[in-house]
């Protein structure tokens, strides 16, 4: 490799240019990268270490079959891009491109550190191939003696465990192919006369050029913008001093730590020109800047600072810790040589520091038995737990760890994450939903508790997490007792939702960041930061968008919605319409229910009512709604057994149910009807169910939720179901627009209840009128605005049957004239047009208020100022 004089005259180029540059030329699929990959997969003999969740081991991903990832047809598509034998597994490609990776990246590394002119790196490619070989073939390094502080940078920066291919034929003609990569990737870069390296994610474009969208959506590999990073440093305001300590437990390819390693050597500087600290006796001296002596021992100081422990990541997938390593090393080289650009650096000054990157599994140092689970071959390196944790606590910990919820690990999984929730004392699920994964519980609450065991007292937090941690019932229940009084004292100190922008694209979870210091008890109602962003300046998250989303922006308060169990879910609003919500707060004396469950079976319980033919219906089942591809068949049934079904789409002000359901439950014990019973009294019925038998038996919800009960078992069915009157509402949607239905003829079929499917919530009364008061209360402007407070719209747990746990709506009584004046009125509202009137807007506030005993004059003006939106 041909060098250049980093401080020599002429245009600099910026490293991410240069990166840029070499992804677009692997993008375009040049012959030389498909030899040297088809040279890899034929010599693979084992699998990559990968981990689905991107950070963690333990958070393995059960596969599903409509998973890209599981694709066959997209696998093949993948190969056959990069001129690969179409049937070579994933695991295998995904393998060889990992180990391209590794190279691209450490090349890039050497060559913009050689033109910095770090010394110890040979300028022959055939030297370099040589060791990306031997690396490859797990050579040792006695036999590279020529090059003996390039491969302890090459070990330095993890290729040991990034580039173990294991090559069992002659690695002859991987030298080959290696040597003539290395020049093609040197010709791209030349020729420069100096680069300039800025504040990013450097790598980053390297790997979204050899893997596709889905690869990385389906390995979890999602990249925090470097702007959404550093703010988040900024508001922690690091580094307030030189020796503070800074750690991402999850730290991918390292871009919280570039953006650290960028403060901290702006820090540095700082302190290098006020004479602070340290720097005194350097900086207070004329004659620094031509004293050799003192320029080596400020560029060991500036080293050390950005390598020597300050800022440390954690990471599992051996790919990301290589590229966050190279990413320090870059940067901490950089600024030796802008500020010093005449003082010697080699190779030997930077892994003279252990790697700031340990590749290690941060849940596992918490789980008895998860111990040594993640070795890794740097045995020269710090990678016991004692090396990482038992030393002086960190006084910042941020970053962006793996979400995965509960009911999607791995059984294996599971049961690893049980022993370190209960490790963590976040574990309150029963045996069985931990093993089934009922609880739907979000495991990254696990990160963030272990991460709060090794900070700092007054130490500060900041986390990218999922916004509807605060909202969801289940999953962000163990996240949001980490700040109850009885887990410690860690205090949140602001909450920024970042609904403006899309900060992950090709997902459609909306992105917060929590803030949090450790030793202060926890006090409620937080700061609950709405960033709105400018009109133009929203969709996904670039550089130069931060100033126009932080401009409007909306301060609300939050809570959990329950005072008492602070696991509740949290209510986020205005802080105007707090003390309206301090009065209607509490437990309804009501209960809702979610509807018939069918465990995913829709296509044979769901039917279309043909007719009659003697004392039988004559039915078709629709396999459309189903998840399992069934026939479709004409049949008669004893009508008995077949409802008048209520769908989410059928839902409206006037209710009309079209189709049919099959419930083979019986109410009174919530259990199916024995198998003997249903061949005795409904042959037809049994006979019909028996076709389908094979499908019915193999349904993930049968062997999750009832394994040993009937093949036909149906869930969510009890007495309530078969309430004549009930008031339904939808259980995901914008907003909660519940609706009175009693009992329907189908067919011509006697009236009967009508069955809500699971996808709605329900409550059961006992008449019209107690139907009207309880949907009058619901739908009101001020419960609208109190639900719209408490629930994520369009989420899973937006309508859930929990909101009444949180609104003290009092059971009708008939003779209360309140009551009855609020169903009155609601059985007139139900069917006008005209609902935006202010005059009936402020009547039916009015009335919800006095319901509940509070401010009636002031729910009016709340409503009428700022309409049903609580924020």
């Amino acid at each position: 490799m041909a060098r250049r004089h980093a401080s020599g005259a002429g245009a600099t180029v910026n490293l991410g240019a240069a990166v840029g540059k070499v992804a677009r030329w692997l993008k375009a699929r040049p012959p030389v990268v498909q030899q040297l990959l088809t040279c890899l997969t034929c010599s693979l003999s084992r699998p990559a270490p990968t981990s689905p969740s991107g950070s963690a081991t333990k958070l393995r991903v059960a596969s599903k079959s409509g998973d890209a990832s599981q694709s066959p047809k997209a696998g093949r598509l993948w190969a056959a891009q990069w001129g690969l034998d179409p049937h070579l597994t994933d695991s295998v490609v995904e393998q060889a491109l990992e180990a391209v990776f590794a190279c691209v990246t450490t090349l890039i590394t050497v060559r913009f550190l050689q033109l910095l002119d770090v010394e110890g790196i040979p300028e022959e490619p055939s030297v370099h191939a040589q060791l990306l070989v031997a690396f490859a073939v797990q050579d040792v390094p006695e036999r590279y003696p020529q090059a003996k502080e390039l491969w302890g940078f090459y070990q330095w920066l993890g290729l040991t465990d990034a580039l173990s291919v294991n090559v069992n034929a002659d690695p002859s003609q991987l030298t080959a192919h290696l040597t003539a990569f290395v020049q093609e990737v040197d010709r791209i870069l030349e020729p420069k006369p100096a680069w300039n390296v800025t504040p990013q994610d450097i790598f980053r474009p390297i790997r979204e050029a050899l893997f596709p969208k889905w690869i990385r959506l389906a390995k979890g590999e999602f990249y925090t913008p470097f702007v959404l990073a550093d703010y988040i440093l900024e508001k922690l305001g690091y580094p307030a001093q030189m020796n503070s300590r800074l750690l991402d437990p999850s730290c991918g390819s390292g871009v919280f730590l570039v953006a650290a390693a960028w403060r901290r050597a702006e820090h540095f500087r700082r302190q290098l020109a006020e004479g602070i600290a340290i720097h005194r006796e350097y900086s207070s001296n004329p004659a620094v800047h031509g004293n050799a002596s003192a320029q080596a021992v400020l560029r060991d100081k500036l080293l050390h600072t950005i390598l020597g422990g300050g800022i440390l990541g954690l990471e599992i997938q051996p790919a990301a810790v290589l590229a966050a390593r190279a990413s320090l090393a870059v940067i901490a080289t950089a600024f030796c040589r802008r500020w010093m650009p005449h003082v010697p650096i080699s190779l030997f000054d930077l892994t003279r520091h252990g790697p700031p990157v340990l590749r290690k599994d941060f849940l596992s140092l918490w789980s008895s038995l998860g111990s040594g689970a993640c070795e890794t071959s740097e045995s020269s390196f710090p990678t016991t737990s004692t090396d990482v944790l038992d030393g002086k606590p960190f006084d910042i910990i941020v970053g962006n760890p793996p979400w995965v919820i509960w009911d999607r690990l791995d059984e294996n999984a599971r049961r690893e994450m049980s022993a370190v929730f209960r490790e963590l004392g976040l574990f309150d699920l029963s045996p069985q939903m931990a093993r089934h994964g009922g609880g739907k519980r979000d495991c990254g609450a696990a990160f963030i508790s272990a991460a709060c065991r090794v900070l700092e007292q007054h130490g500060r937090l900041g986390m990218v997490v999922p916004v509807s941690l605060f909202h969801s019932q289940a999953s962000g229940r163990s996240f949001r007792l980490l700040f109850s009084k009885s887990q410690g004292c860690l205090r949140i100190r602001e909450v920024v939702d970042l609904r403006a922008v899309s900060v992950f694209p090709g997902t459609i979870q909306r992105t917060g960041i929590l803030f949090a210091e450790k030793g202060i008890e926890p006090r409620f109602p937080v700061p609950f930061i709405v960033c709105r962003g400018r009109k133009g300046h929203r969709g996904q998250l670039r550089d130069g968008m931060w100033p126009s989303i932080q401009a409007e922006r909306t301060v609300l308060l939050a809570q959990p919605a329950d005072r008492t169990d602070a696991g509740a879910p949290w209510i986020i609003m205005r802080p105007s319409l707090w003390e309206i919500w301090e009065q209607i707060c509490g437990r309804s004396e009501y209960q809702a229910y979610l509807g018939a469950n069918t465990g995913g079976a829709n296509g044979i319980f769901w039917l279309d009512v043909l007719g009659w033919e003697g004392n039988r219906l004559v039915v078709q089942n629709r396999p459309e709604f189903g998840r399992t591809p069934v026939p479709r068949v004409t049949a008669t049934l004893e009508p008995d057994l077949v409802f008048p079904l209520v769908r989410w789409k059928d839902l409206a002000p006037v209710a009309a149910p079209v189709l049919g359901v099959l419930l083979v439950q019986n109410p009174a014990t919530r259990s199916p009807w024995p198998e003997d019973y249903l061949r005795e009294f409904f042959p037809a019925t049994f006979g019909y169910l028996a076709q389908f038998q094979d499908v019915l038996d193999r349904r993930a919800a049968r062997k999750k939720l009832q394994s040993r009960g009937p093949w036909y078992a149906q869930y969510n069915v009890g007495p309530y179901t078969m309430a004549s009157w009930k008031v339904v509402w939808r259980r995901m949607d914008a907003t909660l627009k519940a609706v009175v239905l009693g009992e329907e003829s189908l067919a011509g079929l006697p009236a009967k209840p009508v069955i809500p499917q699971e996808t709605c919530c329900f409550v059961p009364v006992e008449s019209s009128e107690e139907g009207h008061y309880l949907a009058g209360v619901l739908n009101s402007p001020l419960v609208e605005a109190i639900i719209q407070a408490f629930g994520l719209s369009g989420s899973r747990s937006f309508g859930s049957p929990s909101l009444l746990h949180y609104l003290r709506i009092p059971r009708f009584r008939p003779t209360d004239p309140v009551h009855m004046q609020l169903a009155e009125f609601y059985g007139q509202a139900a069917c006008r047009e005209d609902t935006a009137d202010s005059d009936f807007l402020a009547e039916w506030t009015e009335l919800a208020a006095a319901v509940f005993g509070t401010d009636s004059e002031r729910a009016k003006r709340e409503i009428l100022q700022h309409g049903t939106s609580p924020r």
